[in-house]
């Protein structure tokens, strides 16, 4: 059968329910081969169960941990995991990382037997962890010195967006920056006003419409904003896009443009400015990275995609992942612009 194909899958599933029953466990190898994929995979295959089901139904999803970007794919799907599990009564998806080979089979053997309803599971040493939230006590007060500069030269994506928009003129205000916002949208007059409210703070300050999936879009932005100021001392990534459904009714295209703004758009960004001397790259994330969020499989798994990939290059270059919470957001912008707020390293 085709992965991509959702027609495959429901004609693979309806077979086996006719012939012998609807499965009561299924394991996904397809995704550890193709890590980038795993998100359609597991998208159609849901999709197609959700049809059939007649009793709950457990999605076993094994991957080896590779220290590759690789691993930030993989660990992604634990987000679409968590928000198929809150919406989904009938399915339960559970990601399995395993250490070795041959200790694989009875890794898998002893999830499929437990009654414990854990989304992230571990194997290590030979031993089994689960994945678990804890708060911070991190005493945030003395973080060191700030990595934004005075009369910085800062990329924003998403710049003409709210979140971006307030973090322009945080930063205009405070640091004198230079400033170049991108967004799909073509310049209007919407956005011309938010430009001169900041541009009246004595900063320059401009916009440029761009899409970040497109490679060449972003290598534009680039360049001319290297042209302008010489310079680039940071980007903060704020674009992305919202299309909210349940799974069972969730569009194939609009799934992928949800998913591509924050994977295709972090990727062609990080290849971008890979020989930049950058002070900082920051990621806005969301808390559905975390919890899963019903309607928002996409949303979750790019974002989670995002904080993964954020700690996989923290290993060569300090990158930074600020997930925004969903409410209070002027109370979160006030310690966010600190660096010190659900930042991960």
């Amino acid at each position: 059968m085709n992965p991509s194909s959702f027609s495959d899958y429901e004609e693979l599933l309806q077979q086996v329910a006719n012939e012998i029953s609807v499965p009561d466990r299924i394991i996904n190898l397809w995704g550890e081969k193709q890590p980038e994929n795993n998100c359609y995979i597991l998208l159609y295959l849901c999709q197609a169960l959700l049809k059939i089901r007649d009793k709950k139904i457990q999605i076993i999803n094994p991957f080896k941990e590779t220290d590759t970007v690789s691993d930030s794919y993989n660990r992604a799907v634990s987000a679409i995991a968590k928000t198929v599990n809150i919406e989904c009564n009938k399915l339960y998806i559970k990601t399995l990382i395993y250490e070795n080979d041959s200790s694989l089979f009875n890794e898998i053997w002893e999830e499929i037997h437990s009654q414990e309803e854990i989304c992230e599971i571990k194997y290590q040493n030979k031993l089994r962890y689960i994945r678990k939230l804890k708060e911070n006590k991190r005493n945030t007060e003395n973080q060191g010195k700030s990595l934004l500069r005075e009369n910085g030269v800062y990329i924003i994506t998403g710049g003409a967006g709210k979140i971006g928009t307030i973090i322009a003129y945080y930063l205009a205000k405070k640091y004198h920056a230079s400033l170049v916002l991108v967004g799909r949208t073509k310049n209007n007059n919407f956005i011309e006003k938010k430009i001169s409210r900041i541009a009246e703070l004595g900063v320059s300050v401009q916009y440029l419409s761009a899409d970040v999936t497109n490679i060449e879009d972003v290598k534009r932005v680039v360049l001319k904003t290297k042209n302008q100021f010489h310079k680039i001392n940071g980007i903060i990534q704020c674009a992305g896009i919202i299309k909210d459904s349940y799974i069972s009714n969730k569009k194939i295209q609009d799934f992928k443009q949800v998913i591509d703004v924050k994977v295709k758009g972090t990727l062609n960004m990080d290849k971008v400015t890979k020989n930049e001397n950058l002070d900082f790259m920051a990621y806005f994330s969301s808390v559905s990275a975390v919890t899963g969020n019903v309607g928002q499989i996409d949303y979750s798994y790019a974002n989670s995609f995002m904080d993964n990939f954020a700690e996989y290059r923290n290993k060569r270059v300090r990158k930074r992942s600020v997930q925004e919470r969903q409410f209070q957001l002027t109370g979160l912008f006030g310690k966010m612009v600190g660096w010190s707020y659900l930042i991960t390293f």
